[in-house]
Formats: C-alpha cells, structure tokens, sequence
C-alpha cells in the first residue's frame, strides 16, 4: 500500500513557463517567446496584426513592462501589479487597463464597466481604431507606475 502526502501535489509545468524572455526587435525591446507564440498562434490574420500593434505599444509606453501568458491571455504587469491584458475574441480585440480610473479618453473610446479602476477597449475586426489614443492612455499609465 502506498500512502500519499495530504495536501501535497506536485505542480505539472505548462510549455514555455520557464522560458527567459528573448531580445526581439529595434529598441532593446524584452519580449516573451511564449506571449510571440501566442499571438502567432491567432487565427484571424487582421487579429494577429492588431495584437503585435497593442504589443508594440505597450513595450513603447510602459518602461519595465513585463509580459506573460496566463489564462489564454497575453498580461502585462511592472513589479507584479497588472498593468493590461489583451485576447482575442469573435471579432474584436478585447483590451483591458488596470489601476485606470483617472485615464480620459474620447467619448464611446472604453466600454461599459463596473469595476471604476479598470478600463475595457474593444478593438473590432475591420473598423477603424485610434491607436495614437490607446498609446497616450498606456504612456499615462507607464508614467503612473
């Protein structure tokens, strides 16, 4: 008979969690191979564009960002603290600011919320977007952090 340790499970180990971010691009950018990965995955190609473009933005914007995937979701935080997130969904990008209570953005910009410290933005499939008003709004945030 053999006895097991209440309480004690051994973790199993995704693909890629142990991964050290990798040196990609201009800029000395740090970029996770996983968060790569999983935007190269996407099936939508105009998807896949519009996430690389929000990446690219928040590396731009946030100093000492750093990026993970976690729950299917590309995260960014600076010291532990989540900063955004980003995902796919049918036919539109949902991004998502933490700690953004005081970001201002052009009417209909964020969607309805009722969390007041967060910010959700939905970046729809073949609609036009202001990408210079995401990354004002994550410049703010960088410089809150």
């Amino acid at each position: 008979m053999r006895l097991r340790r209440v309480g004690w499970r051994r973790k199993k180990r995704r693909p890629g969690c142990n991964q050290a971010p990798s040196l990609l691009g201009s800029g000395g950018l740090f970029m996770n191979q996983q968060v790569t990965d999983y935007i190269q995955n996407i099936t939508n190609e105009s998807q896949v564009e519009v996430c690389n473009r929000i990446r690219q933005l928040i590396h731009e914007n946030i100093p000492n960002v750093e990026e993970q995937v976690k729950y299917k979701q590309a995260f960014y935080s600076i010291q532990g603290k989540q900063t955004c997130v980003y995902f796919p969904a049918k036919d539109w990008i949902h991004v998502t600011l933490f700690q953004a209570a005081n970001l201002d953005a052009p009417a209909g910009f964020f969607e309805k919320s009722d969390h007041a410290d967060r910010k959700t933005i939905k970046i729809r499939n073949g609609k036009e977007f202001d990408f210079d008003v995401l990354a004002g709004l994550l410049k703010k945030l960088g410089e809150a952090q």
